[in-house]
């Protein structure tokens, strides 16, 4: 006999309003907060990137809601970019609005290798960008675009986003001749957040000697303080260049003006429609910015779309569906995660008996118990 238990608790009005919070393991149900709430309140929900907005609408408020879609309204204009990188000099395709075999405009010339100096007893030659890195590609975009406003580097995992921060001391250690992004950010500010980092992490760290730069990381792993900081530091566009996971799209308001994908993965998972669209949000914040893009910086994307290798056409028909809202994935419970995926070794599911207790003024705790399906 297995069991589990959820602790439940319900909304409370204050100051007129209807607070919900979604917190995991609890549960928010329907009949409580309609109870709460007097006849002629008004319930809004509002939601960046949300797919079945229908359905939550008739859990939370009933067959009488009104659905407001705002898809293609944006306040601030975005296009897409791919780079490109066949020649001896790698260009940029822009898309101005769907996604096609052919693109809108390019820019030419924009990736160009650069050879790196060499240390002693060095004998292999070193480039910037690598050649079919498209970390390296990435990084190389954003400082060239740092003159023209705010960039972020999206990374899929930490470690990317840690050594985007540690490849940019390399390669001004060793003659990178591209201004650094210190001499577009207010030198005082960061001079302030680098002493910071020196005493997270030392004055020998990467992240120091990054941020003596001007390039800083925001992940999940950044202490709370330095994020905080550097959250503050970019929204005042004291700063001008981060490398962040996927903590850029969750809740945090970073005017940026360019955003640059290094990848679409975060580890073995694909980012998800819905996450991809609140980082693209970013991008051209309105009010702030009149215009943003989205570069995806991986060169394979674009020159291997028309492939005949099914993987390599993949890659573009990947971006394809990012980009486009109507495939954001459902609001789903992560409650229901909780008990749907149990049951017997025949595969049929589990039948759940709740009892649920008659003081419903007071969070309680809803006993849950699951058959192991044996005899």
């Amino acid at each position: 006999m297995n069991g589990c238990q959820v602790l439940l608790y319900r909304p409370r009005l204050c100051y007129g309003r209807l607070w919900i919070q979604f917190q995991p393991f609890e549960l928010t149900d329907s009949g409580d907060i309609k109870r709460l709430l007097g006849d002629k309140a008004q319930t809004v929900l509002i939601s960046a990137v949300i797919q079945n907005a229908s359905e939550i609408g008739r859990w939370l408020i009933g067959e009488q809601a009104e659905i407001v879609e705002g898809l293609n309204l944006l306040p601030t204009a975005r296009a897409t970019a791919f780079a490109s990188w066949i020649e001896n000099r790698g260009q940029v395709m822009f898309f101005e609005d769907q996604l096609s075999q052919q693109r809108d405009y390019f820019v030419p010339r924009i990736i160009e290798q650069q050879q790196l100096k060499l240390f002693r007893n060095e004998k292999t030659e070193r480039f910037f960008p690598e050649r079919g890195d498209n970390k390296d590609i990435a990084l190389y975009l954003g400082l060239r675009l740092i003159s023209k406003g705010p960039v972020a580097v999206f990374c899929g995992t930490k470690a990317i986003a840690e050594g985007i921060t540690k490849r940019v001391v390399q390669i001004y250690r060793r003659g990178f001749n591209q201004p650094s992004p210190i001499q577009f950010s207010d030198l005082r500010e960061t001079q302030k957040l680098s002493r910071l980092f020196a005493l997270h992490f030392g004055e020998k760290s990467d992240q120091f000697k990054a941020a003596s730069l001007g390039v800083f990381s925001h992940h999940g792993n950044t202490p709370n303080g330095l994020r905080l900081c550097i959250e503050y530091a970019m929204q005042k566009s004291l700063i001008r260049f981060v490398a962040c996971t996927s903590t850029l799209a969750q809740g945090v308001n970073l005017p940026i003006r360019y955003l640059v994908i290094s990848g679409v993965y975060q580890g073995a998972e694909r980012i998800k429609v819905r996450d991809f669209h609140n980082l693209m949000g970013r991008a051209g914040r309105s009010g702030i910015h009149t215009e943003g893009l989205v570069i995806f910086a991986d060169p394979k994307i674009y020159d291997r779309r028309l492939s005949a290798n099914r993987f390599d056409r993949r890659r573009f028909e990947t971006a394809k569906e990012l980009i486009d809202p109507n495939n954001s994935e459902p609001t789903t419970s992560s409650l229901l995660s909780l008990v749907k995926p149990l049951q017997n070794r025949f595969g049929d599911p589990i039948p759940l008996p709740v009892h649920i207790p008659a003081h419903r003024d007071r969070p309680f705790r809803l006993n849950v118990t699951a058959c192991s399906g044996r005899s």
